[in-house]
Order: structure tokens, then sequence, then C-alpha cells
């Protein structure tokens, strides 16, 4: 039996877990634009975690490091560029998710 690894997938990325990632976004984004109506308060922040999985799983699917560089063990593993980018983007995916619950969803008054 081996041990396991738990940087293994930092010093190797793959582009599964960002497809994952995309996968879940986009199906919590979905199931959000059907049923916000129906969703307490709390549960509409689902849209700004899916728009996190999405724009993380779009540019995990274009560079891999990217998806995984918002971790701390990818620090010395990655290029120097790639831990802000990848913060950047969480940002991004955040900020786009609160702008679709104010102007597109009306879920705050």
């Amino acid at each position: 039996m081996t041990d396991y690894d738990p940087t293994y997938d930092i010093q190797n990325p793959t582009r599964r877990n960002p497809l994952l990632a995309l996968i879940v976004g986009a199906v919590f984004l979905a199931v959000n634009h059907q049923f916000i109506e129906q969703f307490p308060g709390v549960l509409k922040l689902l849209t700004a975690i899916g728009t996190l999985f999405v724009t993380l799983g779009i540019a995990g699917l274009v560079d891999p490091r990217l998806f995984y560089g918002v971790m701390d063990q990818a620090r010395d593993v990655y290029p120097a560029w790639v831990r802000p980018t990848s913060l950047a983007l969480v940002a991004a995916g955040f900020l786009i998710g609160l702008a679709l619950l104010v102007f597109v969803y009306k879920a705050f008054p």
C-alpha cells in the first residue's frame, strides 16, 4: 500500500478537477436560476459560489495551475504570477455572483 501525497495534484495538475468544478458551478447556477424565488436568503448565495466555481473551472481548463494556485502548497511549486492571478479569479467570481444577485435576481432589497 502506498502513502497518499497531498501535494500530488499540485505537482501534477490535471484538468479533471477544474472540469468537475465547472460542471458543479453550472448546475448551481441553473438550479439557482430556476428556483431563486423559492430559496431563503442564504441559499441565494449559491449564485456567488456557482460563479466562483465556473470562473475557476474555466481558468483551470485553460491552465490547470490557475485552479490549484489558490492553495498554500502551490506557493513554492508554481511561478510567482500564478497565485495572484488565481486570487484575482476568485475575487472576480464572487463579484460576478454578487452582481448577478443584485442586478439580475434582485435578491437584496
